[in-house]
């Protein structure tokens, strides 16, 4: 039983290599080569769980990429941009000593801060010289029309 119980214990705080070697033909016995079925599909499921997890990351990061890409087509002035804004905020976030679970929001972020200029009329975003004050003030707006964006997608 102790065995049982450590075992148990183990798994219980995600060691799900845990198994049980006892030869018994008890109870107990019947119930340790249960307990090691359990464990290997436990096991096997965490794991399946992972790998689906880091397909959707994956999925996730490449649909991010993509409508970063689409607004730097929209906006061929700035082809590259948001992958470049990405790398750079990413290589300052790490030299701060911030944890990877951080890292990955400002590599999100970073991707999609000018998603807004997809909500901006052409002829202002590629107009080919300054813009007037009044388009400067329609271009501003890119940063509230990428927050309503993310919040349609939040919910």
């Amino acid at each position: 039983m102790e065995i049982l119980t450590e075992s148990s214990h183990a798994i219980a705080r995600g060691d799900f290599s845990q198994r049980v070697h006892l030869t018994s033909r008890t109870e107990i016995g019947e119930l340790a080569a249960t307990f090691n079925v359990m464990s290997e599909e436990l096991e096997q499921f965490v794991e399946d769980l992972k790998r689906a997890a880091n397909e959707n990351r994956e999925l996730f990061m490449g649909s991010i990429q993509m409508l970063a890409g689409a607004v730097d087509e929209k906006d061929p002035y700035t082809r590259g941009h948001s992958d470049r804004v990405t790398r750079y905020s990413v290589m300052i976030a790490r030299e701060l000593g911030q944890p990877e679970e951080f890292l990955e929001i400002v590599r999100v972020s970073a991707q999609l801060h000018d998603v807004g200029k997809i909500g901006i009329e052409d002829r202002i975003l590629k107009k080919p010289g300054a813009l007037t004050s009044e388009e400067f003030d329609i271009m501003k707006t890119h940063t509230s029309k990428g927050a309503h964006i993310f919040v349609l997608w939040r919910s």
